[in-house]
């Protein structure tokens, strides 16, 4: 096929856009779209504050929603933004070694043996999303249990960013925060008295009230599934579709990073992140954007500029490594790149001990929403190979 993701053909990198629907500037060439994500001085936009402002106007009490946003760093600038990325990445050190192939590898391979042999399976909550949850629960003493309902509370609340919603969705997104409060509340209480990973990382939290630690850990729980979900999605699909790689992967001639990486190249999981706000004028190209202008950008157009990337819309795991803009650039790149990385290297590693069949064009449903590029369902089967490979 001609281009694996069909949903990608308005991908192209030309100078910056006005979208008068949206009021906004978007960048779609790799070198503006850089610029935008390296410049310390282009603000996202705090939109917990403007919940908190609806809130007093009507009369609610939207404290757990503003409280679990506002320590989202993604959604905040520095000096906060800054000063909480550090004592996260302080965080994640106290607990790296549960990071590790030997740790994490064991992981995945019990998840996908669970759904190896059986009839077509929807590999996307089997797998693609059930494998980061795993990895998340490992990470910080959680129960499988607790991290998948943090997980299903929280997709409503990181995405109240997109738009101006009614008050009765707010007030069902508080309602939802609240257990997530409750919830993450209570283990922390329990990590402080019995100790474990989270008490670890919770010892390099100093500072923050409970409320901001609160909200950095469910951050740090939720960045580490949303993407990561979409990548693995991405990377089952593409095996499945593309066997011939698959083959040249087994007999060494491809290595696991190049597909992974190729992976991400052509479908990064977050396509379009939130707005920026220029506080000055900025060149892009032959073009300058006067401060205040808000401006977006395209992730999978840039990773698809033919001034950087030979035959584009080709999936080329073998070629020469480009930096990648998948998991962003700059003060808001994301701290989790490595596991995530780590993890779709792995779920290959063990996929490749199966010949993955896609049964029709029916089994496989690309979410619509622009902002992402991930699938809601992805029907496979896994049949084991003749002779294991050798790990």
């Amino acid at each position: 096929m001609s281009d694996l993701f069909p949903f990608t053909q308005d991908a192209k990198a030309e100078p910056p856009i006005w979208r008068e629907g949206e009021k906004l500037w978007m960048l779609t060439r790799y070198a503006d779209v850089q610029t935008l994500l390296r410049a310390a001085d282009a603000e996202v936009i705090e939109f917990q504050a403007h919940i908190q402002t609806i809130a007093v106007k009507a009369g609610r009490n939207y404290d757990c929603l503003v409280g679990l946003l506002s320590a989202i760093l993604f959604f905040r600038n520095p000096p906060w933004q800054k000063q909480a990325r550090a004592s996260l990445r302080r965080g994640l050190a106290a607990i790296g070694s549960r990071m590790s192939d030997a740790e994490i590898e064991p992981i995945i391979d019990t998840a996908v043996a669970s759904v190896a042999g059986t009839a077509f399976t929807d590999a996307v909550p089997t797998l693609a999303n059930r494998i980061p949850i795993l990895v998340m629960a490992h990470l910080f003493g959680l129960s499988e249990a607790t991290v998948e309902t943090l997980n299903r509370q929280g997709k409503g609340v990181v995405n109240a960013w997109k738009r101006a919603m009614p008050l009765r969705v707010y007030s069902a997104l508080e309602d939802q925060a609240a257990e997530i409060d409750q919830a993450l509340r209570f283990e922390i209480h329990r990590a402080r008295q019995d100790g474990g990973p989270l008490s670890a990382f919770l010892d390099e939290m100093h500072g923050y009230d409970d409320r901001e630690i609160v909200g950095l850990t469910f951050g740090l729980i939720m960045a580490g599934i949303e993407t990561t979900s979409g990548l693995l999605s991405s990377v089952l699909y593409v095996m499945a579709a593309e066997p011939q790689h698959v083959t040249a992967m087994r007999n060494g001639e491809l290595t696991e990073r190049g597909f992974v990486d190729e992976v991400l190249r052509m479908a990064p999981p977050l396509r379009r992140p939130s707005a920026r706000r220029l506080a000055e004028d900025q060149q892009f190209g032959d073009v300058t954007l006067p401060a205040g202008s808000f401006v977006s950008v395209d992730i999978m157009s840039a990773q698809r500029d033919p001034a950087l990337f030979e035959n584009p819309h080709g999936f080329d795991p073998s070629r020469s490594s480009t930096s990648l803009l998948a998991f962003g650039n700059g003060i808001h790149a994301c701290l989790g790149v490595h596991l995530a990385s780590l993890e779709g290297r792995l779920l290959l590693r063990a996929a490749l001990n199966f010949e993955l069949g896609l049964p029709n064009a029916d089994g496989v449903d690309w979410d619509p929403d622009p902002t992402f590029c991930r699938l809601r369902r992805l029907d496979l089967q896994l049949n084991p190979i003749q002779h294991r490979l050798p790990s």
